[in-house]
């Protein structure tokens, strides 16, 4: 079993990833699929958020992470 990290490209949030993520679940792997700041419904001023929120926010769902992790991520 593994563990993937799915990140969609901008403009995407992490329903992108529904039919993979649940593919994937349904073969006994951990799929958590990513939307990133600033991307999401609910956020209303994204005007200040860019690359460097969206790199740290994937460092730190990395490195909270207790297994190895396959990182799987659409275009930017």
């Amino acid at each position: 079993m593994a563990t993937f990290l799915l990140v969609p490209g901008l403009w995407m949030g992490g329903w992108a990833w529904d039919a993979v993520s649940a593919g994937l679940s349904a073969r006994g792997h951990r799929a958590t699929a990513v939307t990133l700041p600033g991307l999401g419904e609910t956020d209303a001023d994204a005007a200040g958020i860019g690359l460097a929120d969206h790199v740290d926010a994937l460092t730190g769902l990395l490195r909270a992470q207790e297994q190895d992790v396959v990182l799987v991520a659409h275009s930017y």
